[in-house]
């Protein structure tokens, strides 16, 4: 459950954003000097997960254990994006509920890749290596 809480606050604010296109993701910070919604709420998402990460070891333990589940839900959730969206890039804008399932598998796609990139790289590079 837990990429699906913290893609939530990530899918409302760029659902909500007016000037969101579905392929370029999470819009970049680079338009102004103040940055916009869902770029600082993605990214103190991030930052917070990860200082809670850091207090809690165990919780490294539990994502390297559920790596092969995080693959698999990072998978299904980035082939609901591609079906919602297509294969190709295109301009054509998302509304409604395409825009909000589109938004909301973005996001758990998105950290669901994280967390199976952090357990595997927990469960297979954590040990030392003589090379």
């Amino acid at each position: 459950m837990a990429p699906a809480v913290l893609a939530l606050p990530v899918a409302l604010t760029l659902y909500a954003h007016p000037h969101w296109h579905a392929w370029t993701g999470i819009p970049t910070p680079d338009t102004s000097l103040l940055p916009n919604a869902p770029a600082l709420v993605a990214f103190w998402v991030a930052l917070c997960f990860g200082w809670l990460l850091r207090r809690q070891p165990q919780g490294l333990d539990m994502l390297s254990r559920h790596a092969l589940l995080h693959v698999l839900a990072a998978l299904g959730f980035t082939s609901a994006c591609l079906a919602i969206v297509g294969s190709t890039m295109n301009s054509a804008e998302l509304s409604g509920w395409r825009r909000a399932g589109y938004a909301l598998s973005y996001g758990v796609a998105g950290w669901s890749w994280t967390f199976a990139i952090i357990g595997a790289a927990q469960s297979f590079l954590s040990r030392p290596s003589p090379r």
